[in-house]
């Protein structure tokens, strides 16, 4: 679906002007038609709505994700249960399933990558709030992890320092987060290589149906995931960096400019 909302949105941007009565240009039409005729040609996407197995342990884990792009920002929440008999030899120790996702396409001005990134992280703790409520059994723990590092280092900035767009974001997230430790243990926020993270699926036009049919990394979790903790590709270890952009001005700077217009 959110193929069809980029593609819509496309239709409206600051490069295209069109009347109520105009056709769309020739290589938008082509798109369409792509588009169309893939929808027509999927067939069943099913997915299972039961994620709780039988002889797996109780409490479960929640790992999710985040991501954007400059067409859309998404999510992805998943459910990890651990088998109670495990064998040496078996490769099955834990049971990974999509809980549920979310994704938007991004405004048609403004937007940059950062920006885009960081509604993405917003939305997910806006979601895994409804996620834990509605949870039966509370997890035992929430990993949320970004392939952004402007993000994580937003996280760690006071909020003196970000300019209005960061700033109301940040604030909001955190104040999520804070919530959620109400309810389970919350990891801090992990660096995830970008080929790794599964909410990059829903940020791209030419996503397909085969990457969110079923035994997809969409519905059953990257690989890793079935692997112990110690080998999830999850590092705390990135470059602090943030666009000039949406950092706060210096308040002498900002004092000269506005004395410099009076």
């Amino acid at each position: 679906m959110i193929i069809l909302k980029i593609n819509m949105r496309d239709l409206f941007g600051a490069t295209v002007e069109l009347g109520w009565d105009e056709a769309i240009p020739i290589e938008i039409h082509e798109r369409w038609v792509e588009i169309l005729t893939m929808f027509i040609e999927l067939g069943d996407i099913e997915v299972k709505r039961s994620v709780r197995p039988e002889g797996f342990e109780d409490p479960p884990e929640v790992i999710a994700f985040a991501d954007g792009s400059l067409v859309a920002y998404g999510c992805a929440v998943y459910v990890r249960w651990k088998k109670k008999k495990i064998l040496v030899t078996d490769p099955d120790r834990f049971y990974v399933k999509l809980l549920c996702g979310k994704a938007r396409v991004t405004p048609a001005k403004g937007t940059t990558a950062p920006r885009s990134e960081m509604s993405g992280f917003l939305i997910l703790t806006r979601l895994l709030k409804v996620v834990l409520r509605a949870m039966d059994v509370k997890p035992s723990s929430l990993t949320i992890a970004v392939d952004s590092q402007c993000t994580i280092s937003a996280l760690e900035k006071s909020s003196g320092l970000l300019a209005p767009y960061f700033a109301s974001r940040v604030a909001e997230a955190l104040s999520n987060l804070s919530e959620l430790s109400d309810e389970t243990v919350v990891e801090p926020v992990q660096h995830v290589p970008g080929s790794l993270n599964p909410a990059d699926i829903p940020t791209r036009a030419c996503t397909t149906p085969d990457e969110v049919r079923e035994c997809s990394i969409w519905q059953s979790g990257p690989s890793f995931l079935t692997l112990s903790r110690e080998h999830w590709p999850f590092n705390f270890e990135f470059i602090d960096l943030l666009p000039e952009n949406e950092l706060r001005a210096p308040r002498a700077a900002f004092s000269a400019v506005m004395f410099s217009q009076l």
